[in-house]
């Protein structure tokens, strides 16, 4: 439970400053752009604690999207069907991202250092003698 709260609060934080930079900004970037900005603090909540807080940082970054970046502004009111379609992509990509996010870092506990989700995501590299390393 502590370890959720902790993700939830790490992302909420994440998206807390993701947003700041980006209310200034808000006239140049595309409803796209702010979306794929946002996957950062979810990821951030999953890896700290775990899918519940995947949940949870996917709910809040969608209110937080909807709220700030999908006209018109400032309301949780959506005023063009394409800025649904956004809505619901942003939730229907980002829950099973959670999932897998969670699965990997769940994967990756209790092994040895460097082999978990980092380990996982490290490239191969051929080593002296032809034989790939991790």
């Amino acid at each position: 439970m502590k370890r959720s709260v902790t993700g939830t609060a790490a992302a909420l934080v994440s998206m807390t400053v993701l947003t700041s930079v980006m209310i200034p900004l808000r006239a140049g970037l595309s409803i796209a752009t702010t979306a794929l900005v946002l996957v950062i603090p979810v990821v951030i909540g999953v890896v700290i604690g775990g899918f519940a807080a995947g949940v949870l940082s996917v709910i809040a970054g969608f209110l937080v999207y909807d709220f700030f970046f999908v006209p018109p502004y400032l309301t949780l009111w959506v005023g063009r069907s394409q800025n649904w379609a956004a809505l619901g992509v942003y939730v229907s990509v980002m829950l099973p991202v959670a999932r897998v996010v969670a699965g990997l870092n769940a994967a990756g506990e209790g092994t040895p250092p460097g082999q978990g989700l980092a380990g996982a995501l490290r490239p191969v590299r051929p080593a002296a003698g032809g034989q790939a390393t991790g």
